[in-house]
């Protein structure tokens, strides 16, 4: 988390979770984040029950809110920058919007080779909250007629897919990565895409750095979602919960649900979302209090 803390108020629940339902008591959890969010963390629920590590970031850049949206969403990139990292064979990347509903562990098992991450699938190929944003903009960039920019359009997403634009995609709020380095090149790969899209001063895509990710998973072919279908779900929600969002069924063998969208009235808006959905399946976790950290200790 960098440049937006008010993420930090919707990871209590992750940790909360994690200790009572995911059996990952005693394990380690990275926290990729700027210096001047460390006293945030402190306070946080349940974060007693597991091995914390930090990796600081520089802070937040003072620049135009795209650049700074850009920054704060690509800090997971730089996982594999940390220092211990090679002490872990597979990483497990979590959104704070997502909920741990069962033991852990089969999930992260589950990675199949060290060619692929897993992720849940989400949408086509050529949304525009993926990788088809970015052919889009490009393209959109260069001077062409509308049918030419159809055929090239094609063309190029041919690179990403055999199957083109009706091949299903995934969203990248939970994500399994082997620690691989073929995984270090994938990921290397975005973040150099990001720089070179920033540079050409291209028009930000919606997905923010998503796409990016989609992006260059599809062009490498290191998407396996058979894992990540077993063992998580996705809630999108609306700013009003509806039964028709209650009532998404969700996997027998289900260890994650992530709640993309529902956040447009705000980080505390969208946590009462995903409380009123733990209050549907019966699902009961500590009341969070907030506490703030005054330099010795947490006080209310």
């Amino acid at each position: 988390i960098a440049c937006k803390k008010h993420y930090v108020l919707l990871l209590g629940q992750v940790l909360q979770s994690l200790h009572k339902f995911g059996g990952y008591d005693g394990g380690d959890i990275l926290f990729i984040t700027e210096p001047s969010f460390v006293p945030l963390y402190r306070c946080l629920p349940a974060q007693d029950h597991f091995n914390i590590h930090f990796f600081l970031l520089e802070s937040c850049p003072e620049v135009d809110t795209d650049d700074r949206n850009i920054y704060a969403t690509s800090s997971r990139l730089r996982v594999f920058d940390w220092p211990g990292i090679d002490q872990y064979n597979t990483l497990l990347y979590l959104d704070t919007d997502v909920l741990v509903i069962n033991n852990v562990f089969p999930f992260l098992r589950a990675i199949e080779s060290g060619n692929q991450l897993s992720a849940m699938q989400e949408d086509k190929l050529c949304s525009p909250y993926h990788s088809g944003a970015l052919l889009a903009i490009y393209l959109q960039n260069k001077t062409m007629g509308e049918e030419n920019f159809k055929n090239e359009y094609r063309e190029v997403v041919k690179v990403l897919s055999d199957r083109g634009c009706p091949d299903v995609t995934f969203n990248s709020g939970i994500m399994l990565i082997p620690n691989s380095f073929r995984m270090r090149h994938v990921f290397n790969s975005i973040r150099c895409l990001v720089g070179q899209w920033a540079q050409a001063n291209l028009k930000r895509p919606k997905g923010m750095e998503q796409p990016f990710i989609t992006y260059q998973v599809h062009r490498h072919r290191a998407l396996n979602i058979s894992a990540a279908v077993r063992y998580t779900a996705t809630i999108p929600l609306r700013n009003v919960v509806t039964k028709k969002q209650m009532k998404v069924p969700i996997p027998k063998n289900a260890v994650l649900i992530h709640f993309p969208m529902g956040g447009s009235r705000g980080s505390a808006h969208k946590k009462k979302l995903i409380t009123w959905w733990m209050q549907w399946q019966n699902m009961t976790l500590p009341p969070l209090v907030n506490l703030n950290w005054n330099g010795n200790a947490c006080v209310p």
